[in-house]
């Protein structure tokens, strides 16, 4: 573990190197800038890294506090790269989460160790039952209440959850809540999918 941490680690410095210190924001394609900084980068591999996501970190209650987005790359040079184009994508969906009723603290989610589940979003609580892959880090959600949550993808970094879903599946969800479609900023997120290979977009959630 050390060993890898260590090369994600020195593979990003090199990267800082070349751009004139730890201060310096990753520009895109296009030359513009998007607040990423690259000890934003550091941080974000070394939690990777060391996060750990299992049946008994993921139990407890969890806050709404921000989108989140997961890229897919083979490498992670691939991932430095597309730092700039999460802060992008996190915005558009800040936007459309805002739109639907989505804001930091309106939707809460509980696991608990028997494997049920409660979550409420705007108000409305919904009861349920989980399964957690641990291959996949894979949580499965049965329910038949206001809202059934797709499958997601946990990860947990200390106090931290991320959810992320096919991006498909979580505007769908996002419309059902909104019980509205056609908004401007879901047509950009979904081109922006396509975009990425593999993009997973989500939430983030800090443990109450």
């Amino acid at each position: 573990m050390k060993k890898y941490l260590f090369v994600a680690v020195a593979l990003v410095a090199a990267v800082i190197c070349s751009c004139g210190g730890t201060t310096n924001t990753i520009q895109n394609q296009s030359g513009n800038t998007n607040g990423t900084t690259a000890t934003d980068i550091i941080g974000g591999i070394i939690g990777a890294v060391t996060s750990k996501t299992n049946e008994n970190t993921i139990v407890g209650t969890w806050v709404y506090e921000e989108p989140a987005v997961q890229l897919e790359s083979k490498n992670v040079l691939a991932s430095v790269a597309s730092g700039a184009a999460n802060k992008t994508i996190e915005s558009k969906l800040e936007s459309y989460y805002k739109t639907v009723g989505i804001t930091k603290g309106a939707f809460t989610i509980t696991f608990n160790s028997d494997k049920t589940c409660t979550y409420t979003i705007k108000g409305k609580e919904t009861q349920g039952t989980y399964e957690f892959d641990s291959s996949t880090n894979k949580i499965s959600i049965k329910s038949s209440g206001f809202l059934s949550l797709p499958s997601a993808y946990a990860k947990v970094s200390g106090k931290s959850l991320e959810l992320t879903y096919e991006t498909t599946s979580l505007l769908n969800m996002a419309q059902t809540v909104a019980s509205a479609s056609g908004n401007a900023t879901l047509s950009a997120i979904s081109t922006l999918s396509k975009t990425y290979s593999g993009m997973k977009t989500g939430f983030n959630f800090t443990k109450k």
